[in-house]
């Protein structure tokens, strides 16, 4: 088993490790976006054609390192959930749900890539297949982000961390807020808008758009809390695993057999001579030879006393 929860260990590792990558790929294509976006405004302001180029060479650059850190990060996520298959089959309903989040994680994988393979090729698709192809990607990528955490908090448990289970469902949940929000204020911008074109009103437009931004605002802020919640849960399960393990190495834990043979052989074991419980005792107490105490019958006294030698007295004379 400790092979096992040290592949467990890695694979969480890797993950967070994909985590990490991912979050810097995106912010620093944002960062450099605006950067280079700012610099190809101002040669375009300057008029230099030479200038132009040279920023589109850039935002080509940063967009290109982007979409590589993103790709190096979900490969290494994945990976590490292929480790996470590792998990003992003593860790109850982990196995089960493990495989399944990475069956469907390649899945998703798969429909990602025959929809970029698509637009690169230049196939033509129909709408409903493409739609098709992109809400499958995304459902299935979530379905699998819930069912790894579901594995997560099951191996807390496994771990003896109640702590980290707890905190896992928190993430998700944070993620199931993150989506409702969104969805709402999407559902209130367009619902206000239809309404408002309808009527030709144009102040329930915007009242339905601010409502609409602010959940949306509320989602994303809920959003940032469940990353960051969820980064250091992968850290930390990768951390309480291999101790477990590392315990569990020098100190095996026993099956419920070998508990209830544990149990068997101390009943057979011979008990310490405590307080009687059976009359067999109190025959054995009988038995035994009892000491001259208190006298309890009065002819025995007397006979006894017949068989002393008397002493001499003067009425004897």
């Amino acid at each position: 088993m400790y092979n096992q929860l040290m592949k467990v260990s890695k694979g969480f590792r890797l993950v967070y490790i994909g985590m990490l990558l991912m979050i810097l790929g995106v912010v620093g294509g944002i960062i450099g976006m605006c950067v280079a976006g700012g610099a190809l405004a101002a040669v375009a302001n300057q008029g230099g054609g030479r200038g132009v180029g040279g920023a589109v060479g850039l935002v080509a650059v940063i967009a290109g390192g982007m979409l590589l850190l993103i790709l190096a990060g979900s490969i290494t996520g994945l990976i590490g959930r292929f480790f996470c298959l590792a998990v003992p089959e003593r860790a109850g309903a982990a196995k089960p749900i493990i495989v399944i989040s990475v069956v469907m994680e390649l899945v998703a994988l798969g429909l990602g890539i025959l929809n970029s393979a698509s637009d690169f090729a230049g196939l033509v698709i129909p709408p409903g297949a493409k739609l098709g192809l992109q809400g499958g990607n995304v459902i299935l990528s979530l379905a699998s982000a819930v069912l790894f955490l579901l594995f997560t908090k099951t191996v807390a448990r496994f771990v003896r961390r109640r702590d980290l289970a707890d905190k896992a469902m928190s993430v998700l949940w944070l993620w199931v807020s993150t989506i409702g929000c969104y969805a709402v204020g999407v559902v209130i911008v367009v619902v206000m808008g239809v309404a408002a074109g309808g009527v030709g009103q144009g102040g329930g437009a915007m009242g339905g758009a601010c409502v609409g931004l602010v959940l949306m605002l509320a989602a994303l802020i809920i959003a940032l809390v469940a990353l960051v919640r969820y980064i250091t849960l992968l850290k930390e399960m990768s951390e309480a695993t291999a101790r477990y393990a590392r315990r569990a190495r020098h100190e095996p834990e026993e099956d419920d057999e070998d508990e209830d043979e544990d149990e068997d052989d101390e009943d057979d074991r011979p008990r310490g001579r405590g307080r009687r419980s059976s009359r067999d005792d109190e025959d054995e107490d009988d038995d035994r030879p009892r000491g001259r105490g208190r006298r309890t019958s009065r002819y025995d006294d007397e006979d006894e006393d017949d068989d002393r030698p008397r002493r001499r007295t003067r009425r004897d004379w």
